[in-house]
């Protein structure tokens, strides 16, 4: 994605992402994958990439053979409580797109990287990616993110559908931690949710060979 890596915002840094995004994916598969008369891939999509592969997943199902996503909520408002929508957490939406975007950098503060990891290594491995983010970029997607709401079209996900979530109990319980996963996604007919013990947000960085296996297991199942 431009203005993440390093890389020049372009366009990135003055309007949506969010949709575009999914929309460009959506037409590389059915381009060079599915009218090239083979198998619809197997996606995979952490954080705003799951958002990105739950919307590609309902929207467009035949370009998605199956779905994996690792800690994505269909709706982010879901974290400020259950009555949240779209139109009561867009104003903070806006509020804290304009702060991120007044920044210099968009290099996640210390207590950020303490939801993202649950090791120094980890930790050290998400702030050097934020570093390197337009903060622009960033902000844009944080307000793409806050006022997307797919919960109305999980049912239209046809796909074998695998859901990656992470428990860190010294953060939050056990039972708090389920219910959360398990209410955002009652409406998908096809999800199979996993939870991952002993980590945080970045489950692949936290714990690699679970979630290797997990992979492995979700490609040839």
């Amino acid at each position: 994605m431009r203005g993440f890596g390093g890389d020049a915002p372009g366009l990135n840094a003055e309007g949506p992402i969010f949709e575009p995004m999914m929309r460009e994916i959506a037409d590389y598969i059915d381009d060079c994958i599915v009218d090239q008369g083979r198998p619809a891939p197997a996606v995979i999509g952490h954080s705003l990439g799951g958002l990105t592969a739950m919307m590609i997943a309902a929207r467009a199902p035949k370009e998605v053979g199956r779905l994996m996503v690792v800690d994505s909520l269909p709706f982010f408002g879901m974290l400020f409580g259950p009555t949240a929508t779209v139109a009561s957490v867009e104003p903070q939406a806006a509020a804290m797109q304009t702060m991120l975007a007044a920044r210099d950098s968009a290099e996640a503060d210390e207590r950020t990287l303490q939801m993202m990891s649950a090791t120094d290594a980890g930790r050290a491995q998400v702030k050097a990616w934020t570093q390197a983010a337009n903060a622009k970029v960033a902000a844009q997607l944080m307000y793409d993110d806050m006022t997307t709401d797919l919960r109305p079209e999980l049912g239209a996900i046809a796909a074998p559908f695998t859901m990656l979530y992470p428990l860190d109990a010294s953060v939050m319980p056990e039972a708090m931690v389920d219910g959360l996963y398990k209410g955002a996604f009652a409406a998908a007919k096809t999800v199979t949710l996993k939870r991952i013990d002993g980590s945080r947000h970045f489950i692949m960085l936290d714990q690699p060979e679970v979630f290797a296996d997990a992979v492995d297991e979700f490609l040839v199942d």
